[in-house]
C-alpha cells in the first residue's frame, strides 16, 4: 500500500469519525452520549493522513530530483531543456 493510499485512508477515517457526532444528533434515543472520543480520534487521523500524504510527496520529489541529478552527471553535454 502506498503512502498515498494510506493517508487517503486517514482522512477518510477523520471525516468519518467527525460525522459521527452529527450522525448520533440524529439518533439522539438511541445514543445518549457520544463524548468528545470521536473528535479527537478524527483530528488525528486527519493529521495522520496529512503527514502521510506529505511524505509521499517529499519522497517523490527526492526520487526525482536525485534521477535528474543522476542523469545530469553521467551526460555533463546535455542541455537543461534535454531534462
Amino acid at each position: 500500500m502506498s503512502r498515498r493510499t494510506s493517508g487517503m485512508i486517514f482522512i477518510t477515517i477523520s471525516a468519518l469519525l467527525y460525522a459521527i457526532r452529527y450522525i448520533s444528533e440524529l439518533f439522539n434515543n438511541m445514543l445518549t452520549y457520544v463524548g468528545e472520543e470521536p473528535r479527537k480520534l478524527s483530528k488525528a487521523a486527519l493529521w495522520v493522513g496529512i503527514a502521510f500524504l506529505v511524505w509521499a510527496e517529499v519522497e517523490e520529489y527526492i526520487r526525482k530530483y536525485r534521477v535528474s541529478r543522476i542523469k545530469s552527471l553521467l551526460n555533463p553535454d546535455s542541455k537543461e531543456e534535454d531534462r
